[in-house]
């Protein structure tokens, strides 16, 4: 007898950092019995989550004190892209993590190996309004030229940053730069500049 599996779960948790929001770990539980997903009590989600040393060590000062756990389902609001989300943690809803833009002073530089162009990084919210809260650690790569910070390493202080990128000596008609949350507290930007 076959037995159809649902295609996304309908009961899921979401254990999260109460001081960031970000998402550390999502849990669901299948009854083979019911052919469903079924609810789990908080106690015992927690008794086993909040002492898992690989969600502990992401964590706010690796403190289960700092953990909680929502439940979301189908119709929760931004169940469907939980990657991309993360909890607020005043409201304990799901809402768009903040995304990184990137935005050059110029997006052509001589090919010289000497040009140099300063990118400002800045994470903004759903609204499109700067998150000026939110510190972060960034690794920023490049397709070609060379980063001002070492490894491509930065520290996103009050929602901002800035790295400078020097050339290389040829002619590039696509130089990617790309930035990315370390944490993963942010969606990852980028931006496309020429080497003429």
């Amino acid at each position: 007898m076959n037995i159809p599996m649902q295609a996304s779960p309908t009961i899921q948790y979401v254990v999260y950092d109460k001081t960031t929001g970000q998402i550390l770990h999502q849990h669901t539980r299948y009854s083979a019995e019911k052919n469903a997903h079924v609810e789990v009590p908080l106690d015992e989600l927690k008794a086993s989550l909040f002492t898992d040393g690989s969600i502990l060590a992401r964590v706010t000062g690796k403190d289960a004190a700092n953990l909680d756990i929502i439940q979301v389902g189908p119709k929760t609001p931004g169940a469907e892209r939980l990657g991309r989300m993360v909890v607020d943690p005043k409201t304990r809803v799901l809402v768009d993590k903040p995304a990184l833009t990137l935005t050059p002073d110029k997006t052509q530089i001589a090919g010289d190996g000497q040009a140099s162009v300063k990118i400002a990084i800045r994470a903004v919210g759903a609204d499109g309004k700067p998150v000026r809260s939110l510190d972060d650690k960034l690794k920023v790569v490049t397709s070609r030229g060379k980063l001002s910070a070492t490894g491509g390493l930065v520290e996103l202080v009050q929602g901002q940053a800035t790295i400078t990128l020097t050339s290389v000596n040829e002619t590039v008609s696509r130089v990617m730069v790309k930035a990315s949350s370390i944490a993963g507290v942010c969606v990852t930007g980028d931006v496309r500049l020429e080497f003429v």
